[in-house]
């Protein structure tokens, strides 16, 4: 028994040697104080006693063993990760051996590793943005490992501003988002958009490797400015990036995305346990191409406002009596005010769609402000089987998907013919004659009925598919601020 307990006591001491972190090293300590109390028991203890002591120093194994696996998952020291001699990214191999190239781009890794949560989230939502980009770049016949670019300037979020206002995915600035087609407005920001961004990017990048002819250049380009990299190349009379003197971010650009792109793809190498596909999963959208004339959604008022304006001091003395007697004029002013339909704002265009309106933000984070854009052509991202939705309430839209992501074509899912379109609030007031009986007899009544509530109704939605508002709603049922819907309860909707 005695023998057991030393080999044990040896164990713990050797195991509290090897530890570095102060904490692990006092539960060790507690561990061999309550050893070491077991031991004195143990001699003076009862046979009864000692079987209680034995139970002890199995669950002492127990603790130990937890601990060395616990050990065993722990980040190793920045030294024992590999730091590759070379590295092929878009079929260009990198030698790192020369000069200062592998002190730069072990730099680059240690510092990316270092913040192991941060690289958690990458993979969270690499998951869902990679295969979009993957599909773009196939589209362009360009490298797709270029989306590691769009983790080093984004984090794969897309609002994110920099300090030089650059936004989106990749980080445009307003003049070189323009340059590219990508439309910069108050309501519409295509800086946030996936897909356009996407396109504008690799096309920028692909141009930069044909005037370069070096990826390394190209990702430099793109951070810096081609022209400023031109001129520091002609100035220094040097070729390659790594041998260029820049200022810090520019000469760090490049060993950051090639950093980047080691990590991610040896996650097991550096102990993560997740690889790229374990993230949150994408979801299954459709694109559409939609465009919506000022002539219908947007209002032209002029307002007649009447200000009063004091008169112009004169050096006439008459006229200054004059100007007393009316010290102020009346003036009348003609301003032209214009006001976009109500029937446009999200809240309304999410409920014609049946989208909530949090994941149509969601899906279409280049669409700002409070309505939808008029008179310019921008991409609605939405659910699979919104088509006939669309064609309904968008009068003059085909219907017909632009894009579907690789979740809605493996999901491949399409309206039944069986199932039933509800007549929803209709976004042209040309189509409004009879659109609330059309709608009370699909909800399930007739005009001069009422309607049965049904579970999970809410009286925003009752109301919305039957075009009232919902205090007119409330006013037709005599219904209070605190009135509560019970499943079974009749409403009307229409006034006797």
């Amino acid at each position: 028994m005695l023998k057991l307990y030393r080999t044990l006591y040896i164990k713990l001491y050797v195991l509290a040697k090897s530890l570095s972190c102060a904490r692990q090293l006092h539960t060790l300590r507690y561990l061999l104080i309550a050893l070491l109390v077991s031991i004195a028991l143990s001699y003076s203890l009862s046979a009864f006693n000692l079987a209680h002591a034995e139970e002890s120093i199995q669950d002492l194994k127990a603790r130990i063993k937890s601990l060395e696996s616990e050990l065993s998952r722990r980040p190793k020291d920045p030294s024992a990760y590999p730091i590759p001699k070379s590295l092929t990214f878009c079929g260009d191999k990198i030698d790192l051996r020369k000069g200062d190239m592998q002190k730069r781009f072990e730099l680059e890794v240690i510092k990316i590793i270092k913040n192991r949560y941060q690289v958690h989230l990458y993979i969270k939502r690499a998951t869902a943005v990679f295969p979009e980009i993957e599909d773009i770049a196939k589209e362009l016949n360009t490298c797709a490992d270029l989306k590691f670019l769009a983790v080093v300037e984004s984090a794969l979020k897309p609002k994110v501003v920099s300090r030089a206002k650059a936004t989106g995915w990749w980080q445009f600035m307003p003049a070189t988002a323009k340059g590219f087609k990508l439309k910069v407005s108050k309501g519409l920001d295509e800086r946030s958009d996936l897909r356009a961004s996407t396109k504008a990017a690799l096309t920028y990048l692909k141009r930069l490797y044909k005037r370069f002819d070096s990826w390394p250049l190209a990702m430099a380009g793109y951070n810096t400015g081609p022209n400023r990299l031109k001129r520091s190349s002609k100035k220094q009379k040097r070729g390659s990036f790594w041998d260029l003197d820049l200022y810090t971010e520019a000469e760090r650009y490049s060993p950051r995305v090639l950093a980047m792109y080691y990590v991610l793809t040896h996650l097991k190498d550096y102990d993560f346990a997740k690889n790229l596909d374990d993230g949150w999963p994408q979801e299954p959208l459709v694109t559409y191409r939609v465009k919506l004339p000022k002539s219908k959604y947007q209002e032209v008022k002029y307002v007649t406002k009447t200000i009063k304006v004091k008169p112009p001091k004169s050096r006439d003395r008459k006229k200054r009596r004059k100007s007393k007697r009316s010290r102020t004029q009346t003036r009348k002013l003609k301003k032209k005010v214009l006001t976009v339909s109500s029937k446009l704002n999200y809240n309304t265009v999410a409920i014609a769609l049946d989208v909530p309106v949090r994941d149509l933000r969601r899906y279409n984070p280049h669409l700002q402000g409070k309505h939808l854009p008029l008179d310019v052509a921008f991409n609605l991202y939405l659910p699979p089987s919104r088509s006939e939705y669309l064609m309904k309430h968008f009068p003059g839209h085909s219907g017909q998907a632009v894009h579907r992501n690789k979740a809605a074509r493996e999901l491949n899912t399409k309206l039944a013919p069986s199932a039933k379109v509800t007549e929803r609030i209709i976004l042209d007031h040309s189509l409004q004659s009879n659109s609330i009986e059309k709608a009370i007899k699909q909800l399930g009544g007739s005009i001069n009925n009422t309607y049965q509530v049904k579970s999970g109704d809410q009286l925003w939605q009752i109301a919305a598919r039957a075009q009232l508002s919902i205090s007119q709603l409330k006013k037709i049922n005599q219904l209070g601020p605190l009135s509560v819907l019970k499943v079974g309860q009749r409403l009307k909707l229409k006034l006797d």
